[in-house]
């Protein structure tokens, strides 16, 4: 045989081993694969020695097409595999936060859930069963959509993950719509989801474009409820027409506008927070709020259409009262109301006013003044925001009793300190 036929058998039979080799490490590679995905570790000691032993074999050969089964191999012995599938599940917990389940969508793109819990599921089967077996890792959930004109894909999802949810523990929802029209394809999909749930709503927080898109939701009676947020994207948007009559558990209540006569459970609140009170006297709000313990009031420029009260109101639970005050605020909004238990203040006052319109602002003070002062509260904690002059402040605070402690503190912002 030639020197040249030699060579080409030599070649040939270079690849063919080549060839084999390639194949072995191909198929070992799927096979591990396969465990990683699985969870399937070595089980017992000489296992997981033969394993250590076949790994050091493959780093003194160096080869490099054997790196990613070297990868593979080393991973099917690390630490993380043998932790047990609860400790897995508090270290998803802290990964994926508040909002386990987040989707976000604007325009016309595909939704991005690259935020929640879906990119743990795609890590491994053993992940994505831990965490699809558990109803506590889909309970929690955030819709947000800004110039969305199709939730067909987002409904979809959301009753997926709904059902993950099971039937039994609390939900927390959070939804944001802005600049979204109610016809959008899907929409009354998502809404009509939510609202098939809100016998289990725990928590929920809703920012829409305006509050109509929150009439789709039905329901009456939220046995489990203890915090509500509706806010509308303008401060004068109409009040929310939807009845959340039956809440037993509701203790705070974050919102845009509130009128008397929404439909609202307000008897066990503990904390309410409102930019816009649709009403004139506040004794009226807080006679229907009468475990009330914070209470903050943005604005109250709009009369409302309430009578005037007639007999002193106590409110012996407000603890915290916050007001902003501008030169356009009801007056005498605080007639007839006595918060003898008031210990913390904080007001602002409207710095951009004009001149002109700055004496109404230090009327609506006196008449603030005049509520605590006949209240016989006394004070330990009071802030200030706003430009006020010192002497509007020596004249407010003649007469108003504070806590001799020590610990009492008078916090005073400026406007730039305030914004």
């Amino acid at each position: 045989m030639s020197d040249a036929e030699c060579a080409s058998v030599s070649l040939k039979a270079d690849s063919f081993c080549t060839g084999r080799q390639s194949a072995c490490i191909r198929k070992s590679y799927e096979e591990l694969l396969a465990k990683s995905r699985s969870n399937d570790v070595p089980k017992s000691t000489i296992e997981r020695s033969q394993l250590r032993a076949h790994i050091e074999i493959l780093r003194a050969d160096g080869v490099k097409p054997l790196s990613k089964v070297l990868e593979l191999e080393k991973s099917l012995l690390s630490p993380i595999r043998n932790l047990p599938p609860e400790i897995m599940s508090l270290v998803f917990q802290f990964i994926a936060g508040r909002y386990r389940v987040i989707l976000q969508q604007s325009t016309s793109s595909p939704i991005d859930a690259s935020d929640s819990i879906f990119p743990l599921t795609w890590a491994c089967s053993w992940w994505r069963e831990i965490i699809v077996s558990q109803p506590s890792f889909w309970t929690s959930l955030c819709i947000e959509a800004v110039s969305t004109d199709n939730f067909e894909a987002t409904g979809s999802l959301l009753k997926e993950c709904l059902r993950r949810a099971g039937n039994v523990l609390p939900l927390h929802f959070r939804l944001r719509l802005s600049n979204v029209e109610l016809s959008a394809p899907g929409l009354r999909g998502v809404l009509d989801a939510l609202a098939e749930a809100a016998s289990r709503w725990k928590d929920l927080k809703v920012r829409l474009s305006h509050s109509g898109l929150l009439d789709q939701v039905q329901a009456e009676t939220f046995p489990v409820l203890e915090s509500l947020c509706l806010l509308a994207d303008s401060q004068y948007d109409e009040h929310v027409s939807t009845p959340f009559i039956d809440c037993p558990q509701l203790h705070a209540l974050t919102m845009t506008c509130l009128g008397l006569s929404d439909i609202i459970d307000l008897k066990h609140l503990t904390m309410l927070e409102i930019c816009q009170y649709g009403g004139h006297f506040f004794a009226a709000l807080l006679e229907k709020c009468p475990l009330l313990e914070t209470f903050s009031v943005r604005y109250y420029s709009n009369p409302g259409s309430s009578d005037a009260p007639s007999t002193p109101f106590y409110h012996t639970h407000l603890r915290s009262l916050e007001a902003r005050i501008q030169f356009d605020s009801v007056p005498s909004a605080w007639q007839s109301v006595y918060l003898p238990k008031l210990t913390h203040l904080e007001v602002g006052v409207d710095v951009d006013a004009r001149a002109d319109l700055r004496y109404a602002i230090m009327n609506r003070l006196d008449e603030l003044k005049a509520m605590i002062t006949r209240s016989e509260c006394v004070l330990d904690r009071i802030v200030f925001a706003g430009d006020i002059p010192d002497d509007a402040l020596r004249v407010f605070f003649d007469g108003i009793p504070v806590s001799s402690d020590t610990g009492t503190r008078f916090v005073r912002r400026t406007s730039s300190e305030s914004s």
